[in-house]
């Protein structure tokens, strides 16, 4: 697995060199960045129309309770 410090091959090629970790097979394939940047996308878009959602919500009770408020007799 590992090899000694006294038994690296040097090769005269950089073409010709071991590699120190084993090759990836994701490695060069963009489609998984691809998916991950469009999930994030489609959370940020569904946490943004919720949020506006709220917002609209909260504006609505909030002036259903000033109304009531206002139209109370002193």
């Amino acid at each position: 697995m590992f090899q000694q410090k006294g038994k690296i091959k040097k090769a005269l090629k950089p073409s010709q060199r071991e590699s120190i970790t084993e090759f990836s097979d994701r490695f060069g394939s963009a489609s998984g960045y691809e998916e991950r940047e469009k999930k994030k996308r489609i959370i940020s878009i569904v946490f943004i129309i919720a949020g506006l959602l709220l917002l609209v919500a909260a504006g609505y009770f909030f002036t259903d309770i000033v109304l009531k408020i206002s139209e109370m007799p002193l």
